[in-house]
């Protein structure tokens, strides 16, 4: 499996553009105007983001660009599925770049993760500095701006929403079962800000033969507060 590091320049090839989560303080609690549904992500704003509920025809037309490497995308009833191509080097999903990523955030929500060895990514890259939450059964890994590694436990329902924060001059990784009460699982520094690319993808290589489907049902970057 290609390293999450490695793929993260392709995804700020030009191709992709993104935005940024909102937010409140880390580690639990409710967070002010947090939605429990992805029907409606422009409520975890405390103005209008990026959002895309996937209710367009054209995959991530209203989040920014798709990112089709051997695979493919679509959209029905609010649901994105993103399907590689088996036994390919594969990187496919939506992606927003010039994205102003400020206090707020950015956020996904994530109702079907691919099987391993495939892998699940939220990504937020400002210049040189990326960091990404991996999901590959039956873990969730936070790759920090210097490639520092957290690994936990990864719960599904538990953590069907995740989001990537810069917050106290640092970053941090957190969860959510239903986009209201978040707990953090990781955080590092520094932190960075500023307008990068966000996106959300999954990536397979050639040895993977049935790579399955991902499904997500939103994604958002709000602006900075």
């Amino acid at each position: 499996m290609r390293s999450v590091i490695a793929l993260l320049a392709c995804v700020a090839c030009g191709r992709v553009g993104f935005g940024a989560f909102a937010g409140d303080g880390g580690g639990g609690g409710d967070d002010a105007g947090g939605s429990g549904s992805g029907s409606d992500l422009s409520n975890t704003c405390s103005s209008p983001g990026y959002g895309d509920t996937f209710e367009e025809a054209l995959p991530c037309n209203a989040f920014g660009m798709p990112v089709v490497t051997n695979g493919g995308l679509a959209t029905s009833n609010g649901t994105l599925t993103i399907t590689p191509n088996a036994s390919a080097n594969t990187m496919v999903g939506c992606a927003r770049s010039n994205a102003a990523f400020g206090p707020a955030g950015a956020f996904v929500e994530v109702s079907q993760v691919l099987p391993a060895p495939g892998q699940t990514l939220l990504l937020v890259q400002i210049g040189v500095k990326t960091a990404a939450i991996v999901v590959t059964p039956p873990f969730l890994r936070f790759v920090d701006w210097n490639g520092n590694t957290v690994m936990t436990a990864y719960d599904p329902t538990a953590m069907r929403w995740w989001r990537l924060r810069p917050v106290d001059g640092g970053l941090y990784a957190e969860t959510s079962p239903e986009g209201k009460t978040w707990t953090r699982i990781a955080s590092s520094s520094p932190g960075v800000s500023g307008s990068g690319t966000v996106a959300i993808y999954v990536q397979t290589d050639t040895t993977n033969t049935a790579p399955g489907t991902a499904k997500v049902e939103g994604i958002d970057v709000c602006p900075p507060q």
